[in-house]
């Protein structure tokens, strides 16, 4: 049975000389199909991603291979990025957690999304892991990729997401791979603070 892959990408743009949010982009999906869904709402706009199949599931619960698939992917982003011409990002404790708790909460429901019923918002998620002040944030999110390369490369051929790993604005990085049924699920949050 393949696995359901949602890579959609969010980012949002709090402006020093506005009170409110305003989207830094709209996240386009991947071209390889599936179902849209709403990953965010700034400033009465939503922002939608796609879905994409996987081929393989991740077969392993193992927390140290969650470890080494987390450690993996931020290597990957800083090297993309760096051939990009962008800043290697710095991982942070706090989008770390927010991305910890985020992917928790999707195992636990068993289901893909920026934001779940009843979770608050990622700029929400962000500030109460105690990442503030932020001027940029932005999401990543991917589930059932058997490694990391797949899960990069899935990112890198859509648009939305890699609109995010190209933002140079970015400084900092959170990842949090779980594994719920054998398949992980990964959060991938970046920020840049005032």
């Amino acid at each position: 049975m393949s696995r359901r892959i949602a890579s959609a990408a969010v980012a949002v743009v709090i402006t020093g000389l506005l009170a409110g949010f305003a989207p830094a982009a709209n996240a386009a999906g991947v071209a390889s199909g599936g179902t849209n869904i709403t990953v965010a709402k700034a400033a009465g706009h939503k922002m939608t991603g796609k879905t994409v199949v996987a081929k393989k599931a991740a077969r392993s619960n193992n927390n140290s291979r969650a470890a080494a698939y987390e450690a993996a992917i931020v290597k990957q982003t800083n090297a993309y990025r760096l051939r990009k011409g962008c800043k290697a990002l710095k991982v942070d404790k706090h989008l770390k957690l927010a991305a910890r708790r985020h992917s928790d909460l999707m195992v636990k429901r068993g289901e893909l999304s920026h934001r779940l019923k009843g979770e608050a918002k990622l700029s929400t998620r962000i500030v109460k892991a105690g990442y503030k002040p932020w001027r940029v944030v932005a999401e990543n999110l991917a589930m059932g990729f058997e490694t990391p390369r797949a899960n990069m490369d899935a990112w890198i051929a859509s648009p939305g997401h890699k609109a995010n790993l190209d933002d140079c604005r970015l400084r900092h990085i959170g990842v949090s791979v779980r594994f719920g049924g054998g398949i992980a699920w990964v959060t991938q949050d970046f920020g840049v603070q005032r």
